[in-house]
């Protein structure tokens, strides 16, 4: 039996509505229609399904117990797992308090719990909430060359596989009493479904994790989050990893009432509502006659139109933002002049610029965009090449007044711009500086600690964090220049930081890495620099501090 998608409609969701839709085809699937996806599967794995399967249960560990749904547990169709109440119960299990077993649970391991799932039907109904908070729907690395080499014999198999293992979520979630229970899901190189029912069954949601884990040749389609693709409202962080928007907006994905709070943007392709570039055609466009057409090209004659004027406060106090790589592991350079109309450029303007151009296209009273508006951001991690630092100095204008804490993460090569450096004025209330860089450009990063002129520097509530990391097997050549006389220099009041000298708490850190591990000399380096920092009257910090970690990670890159 296929889905009739025309019991979804285009319109606002209705919860209700949606579970007895769920319902309704779940109690028409008979016990051979459960097993359609093995079928899916054996196309998909050439007449190997064996393989196949065991790859699948290895990526989905959150969710198995919901295989015996989805027919990815060989079975015969008339097996008593199809109807739990022929299950007889664990001997003496009723015996015990339910406090008591509780108690046990709750101590469990996650995977013991799954299995305990299979014990009774009562100890099922138990535990189920207590292991399916979160879900994750994923698929291996692999797959996407596994995908290139088959595409001539069916390139929609593994898209009706997700769709209907969705659906089949979809059922047991419904049956198992979950849509209360589960707070975040995880998409991991999964093909997303534009009507994404199975998040707005779910009504407590608040985490959604959109990602490609896989390392990807160019002529290879990265996992895409189509249009439309709404989250509910209830979304209260949302990270999006190596994947594709297609040209279509981040902020289309939000709802106009969501109350999205954290936000983590790391090597997309696209995602921009418009792009900088073609914002500078709107007064062209406006007197040619097509500014009603623009105006619905960006959404603004939508759904969306009546919260444009009653808008929700913004909700947004945290971001990362990290377009240091595309979306294929590849830098993003840009030499020469800066490309306004590239997808970073595009992306930042957005949140942070282009608030008078949008301005020109819209009505007395309008304010757009709605979730993506960063006016109240208190936390900024941002990690992007050198051709966006002669740009940074005009972002940090609608965060002047709010954004406390920011975490820069230098890059050690070139990537492009005019050379301009990264400079901190006008962040006027920055209580926290973190910066994370190589061995090699710490002078550098220290001067862009010294254009810090905010007041808060120079109270003893500031914190100033460096985090050093190489790749080199030497780096203490690197660091010669990093003297205390460097750092006090830096650290004083001066021009450059408003007069406003460092006072508050520093710390020095080294982070190591598996083949680059911190040898002995370097981590003597780093102590003399924080005991003569601390032993230095002109200073007067209010507290320093000496680190060292060794990640096993063979890479800096997931450096905090």
């Amino acid at each position: 039996m296929d889905f009739d998608c025309s019991s979804l409609v285009d319109a606002a969701y209705d919860y209700d509505d949606m579970v007895a839709v769920i319902n309704c085809y779940n109690k028409e699937l008979n016990s051979s229609q459960h097993y359609t996806h093995s079928r899916l599967l054996e196309i998909l794995s050439n007449g190997e399904p064996s393989l196949l399967r065991s790859s699948l249960r290895t990526q989905y560990d959150s969710i198995k117990t919901s295989f015996q749904y989805s027919g990815l547990i060989p079975s015969s169709p008339t097996s008593a797992l199809d109807d739990m109440s022929a299950i007889v119960p664990f001997p003496f299990a009723d015996a015990v308090p339910l406090e008591i077993w509780e108690d046990i649970f709750d101590v469990m391991a996650h995977c013991a719990c799954l299995v305990s799932c299979c014990v009774c039907h009562v100890w099922c109904a138990w535990i189920t909430p207590r292991t399916h908070t979160h879900l994750v729907l994923s698929l291996p690395d692999g797959w996407p060359r596994f995908l290139r080499s088959r595409v001539k014999d069916d390139p929609l198999v593994l898209q009706r596989f997700a769709s209907v293992y969705e659906l089949d979520m979809c059922s047991m979630i419904v049956s198992s009493s979950l849509c209360h229970v589960i707070r975040g899901v995880r998409y991991s190189n999964w093909l997303l479904s534009p009507y994404n029912c199975f998040l707005h069954l779910l009504d407590n949601l608040e985490v959604v994790v959109i990602e490609g884990t896989a390392q990807l040749d160019h002529d290879c389609i990265p996992p895409t989050i189509p249009c439309p693709f709404l989250l509910p409202a209830t979304i209260k962080e949302l990270r999006c990893s190596k994947v594709s928007f297609n040209n279509y907006s981040l902020e289309g994905c939000l709802s106009p009432s969501s109350c999205l709070e954290r936000l983590t943007v790391e090597s997309i392709e696209a995602g921009h509502l418009i792009s900088y570039f073609r914002l500078l055609l709107v007064h062209t466009l406006i007197a040619d006659g097509n500014r009603d057409v623009f105006r619905e090209s960006v959404g603004l004659t939508s759904f969306r139109c009546p919260h444009l004027f009653n808008t929700y406060p913004p909700s947004l106090r945290y971001l990362k933002l990290d377009l240091m790589y595309d979306v294929f592991g590849s830098f993003v350079e840009q030499f020469g002049a800066p490309d306004l109309s590239e997808d970073g450029f595009a992306l930042l303007h957005q949140l942070f610029h282009a608030n008078v151009l949008f301005a020109s296209i819209l009505d007395a009273g309008e304010t757009f965009p709605l979730q993506m508006r960063t006016s109240s951001l208190r936390e900024l991690d941002l990690r992007v090449g050198s051709q966006y630092f002669a740009h940074l100095q005009f972002f940090w204008c609608p965060l002047a007044s709010t954004l406390t804490k920011l975490t820069l993460r230098i890059p050690h090569g070139d990537t492009g711009g005019m050379g301009a450096p990264i400079t901190l004025a006008g962040l006027n209330v920055l209580r926290t500086l973190v910066i994370c860089c190589d061995h090699q450009i710490v002078q550098r990063s220290i001067t862009v600690m010294s254009t810090w002129d905010s007041p808060c520097h120079s109270s003893p509530e500031s914190v100033f964090k460096l985090w050093l990391h190489s790749e080199s097997p030497s780096p203490n050549l690197h660091v010669r220049g990093f003297t205390l006389p460097f750092l006090r220099h830096r650290f004083l009041a001066s021009a450059t930081n408003g007069m406003h000298a460092f006072r508050g708490f520093f710390l020095f850190s080294l982070r190591g890495y598996c083949g680059y591990p911190i040898n002995d000399l370097l981590c003597a380096f780093a102590s003399g620099i924080v005991k003569s920092v601390w032993g230095d009257p002109a200073l007067s910090l209010r507290g320093v501090e000496c680190g060292t970690i060794c990640l096993t990670d063979s890479s800096p890159e997931h450096f905090p």
